[in-house]
Formats: C-alpha cells, sequence, structure tokens
C-alpha cells in the first residue's frame, strides 16, 4: 500500500508542475501579444526590386517603422534585440554587404 501512496504523491506532484508550467507559458503568450504595434501593416511591392530598394533604404536609415512595414509586425522580436546600438550595428552591416 505504501508503494502505491508514494507513486500517487509523485504523480500529483508532476501533474501540479504541468498545470503551473502552462500557467505560466500562457502569461506569456498573453503578454507577448499585447506588446506587438496593432497600427502597423505589412507592407506589399510591385516587383522584387522595389522591395529590396525599399529594404536597403529603410536600413541605411535605421528606420524601424518602414522595416516592420516591410516584413509585418510579427517581425519585431527579429529586428530588434533590445539593444539599440546592437540593432544599428547590425543594420549597418546589412547594407554593407
Amino acid at each position: 500500500m505504501r508503494f502505491k501512496l508514494q507513486h500517487l504523491k509523485l504523480l500529483a506532484r508532476c501533474l501540479a508542475s504541468i498545470g503551473c508550467g502552462l500557467i505560466l507559458i500562457s502569461a506569456m503568450a498573453s503578454c507577448n501579444q499585447s506588446q506587438r504595434p496593432k497600427n502597423v501593416v505589412q507592407k506589399t511591392f510591385a516587383s522584387p526590386e522595389d522591395a529590396g530598394a525599399t529594404l536597403v533604404e529603410a536600413a541605411k536609415t535605421g528606420d524601424q517603422s518602414a522595416l516592420l512595414a516591410i516584413f509585418g509586425p510579427d517581425a519585431k522580436d527579429v529586428l530588434s534585440s533590445g539593444d539599440p546600438v546592437k540593432d544599428k550595428d547590425t543594420l549597418q552591416d546589412f547594407v554593407a554587404a
């Protein structure tokens, strides 16, 4: 009987841990969605050349709004590391390449 009770306690702990993990993931997902810019709409282009020229110009000037318009609002996490100096250096490296 003791053996079964230990297994039940272990199972209860595991289920509690999984439940806490799901609550944490859910909270993080809802926080991330509230930080998305809602007024940015992804831009479309007449040709690939037009898109490329617009991208290079936005990278040269470091215009984050233009970059978000090109790639869409979901690209914010990709375009911004949170460090403005690093982001500027990355854009300059891109333009120089």
